[in-house]
């Protein structure tokens, strides 16, 4: 499921309570992911758009309605700079 994929603007999600409920599902469908990539210190990498995260990153990002993906469209790498 990809909400905000074209544009990111949380006010047109956060008007229609079914898509503000999903976008909540999917962050916290996102959660372990999440965890595991601060305690590891990993970037989460999106292969569609071949961009990387790192989580804080990802949760500003979300604060703007934007990349609410689920865990499916993520993978977690190490950040450039260590590879």
């Amino acid at each position: 499921m990809i909400i905000g994929a074209k544009k990111c603007r949380l006010s047109r999600l956060t008007k229609n309570p079914h898509l503000r409920q999903a976008r909540l599902t999917i962050i916290d469908m996102m959660q372990p992911m999440l965890a595991q990539a601060k305690r590891e210190g990993l970037v989460l990498w999106n292969r569609y758009r071949d961009q990387s995260f790192t989580p804080q990153e990802l949760e500003a990002q979300w604060a703007q309605g934007c990349f609410i993906w689920g865990p499916d469209n993520w993978e977690l790498r190490r950040p450039r700079s260590q590879q």
